[in-house]
């Protein structure tokens, strides 16, 4: 309310911590070697995108803002279970952390079915088409040029192109690369309890479900936001 009542100083104020908000925490992500680290970083990014679009405030920024928050909680539930799962208490070899990116090369070969689920978080969180946050990110920004916020717009747009870089290297690493000398996959799923892998497989529907049906999905926040009265 306070953002749109007139008081420019404060406009210009959440404008700042946007624009620092995603950039600042997608160069963090962009330079980490662990991928625990990444996510952290990237999420910080993500509630840029969501600040922006409390920023913008129109009801189809709005709209935006709830179906970002809710693609980006499946996927990210998603892509940090599958860390959990993975967790070990000895570093494997030539790693320097316990989920540095070079613990995950060749994770297609020992471990295909995990390396797909992964991959799936990865292209979503990237905001890939047709993956899931691709739409809540194509909301919330189509939102900002609407509105008259095209620099905003173009911001979040270099944003999402850096945080694809990194979210993809992970792809390279899994896909790409030859695993490590005795790896036999059995590190990724060593805290695979009936619990964890039901959490993930939970997460991994709504991702895909969030491709099949998105237009469902946004014609009911659609009308929850404009009854609501935003």
């Amino acid at each position: 309310f306070l953002i749109h009542s007139g008081v420019v100083w404060l406009e210009i104020v959440l404008y700042i911590i946007v624009v620092v908000t995603m950039t600042m925490s997608n160069m963090w992500a962009l330079v980490q070697t662990d991928v625990k680290r990444m996510l952290a970083y990237s999420s910080i990014s993500h509630a840029g995108f969501v600040m922006a679009a409390i920023l913008i405030g129109t009801t189809q920024s709005n709209t935006g803002l709830f179906l970002y928050w809710i693609l980006f909680s499946f996927t990210n539930l998603g892509a940090l279970g599958m860390l959990w799962m993975s967790r070990q208490k000895d570093l494997a070899p030539g790693c320097d952390s316990d989920h540095s990116y070079n613990r995950f090369a060749g994770m297609i070969q020992t471990s295909p079915i995990a390396a797909i689920m992964m991959g799936l978080f990865m292209l979503s969180l990237a905001g890939i088409p047709p993956f899931a946050l691709f739409w809540g990110k194509l909301y919330i920004i189509s939102s900002a040029v609407t509105s008259g916020y095209t620099v905003l717009a173009l911001i979040m747009a270099l944003n999402s192109a850096i945080a694809g870089y990194y979210y993809l290297k992970l792809i390279v690493y899994m896909f790409m690369k030859e695993p490590a000398v005795g790896n036999d996959g059995s590190m990724y799923i060593g805290n695979g309890t009936l619990v964890m892998k039901s959490i993930i497989g939970f997460a991994a529907l709504g991702t895909l479900f969030a491709i099949i049906a998105i237009n469902p999905l946004l014609e009911f926040i659609t009308a929850f936001v404009y009854n609501s009265g935003y």
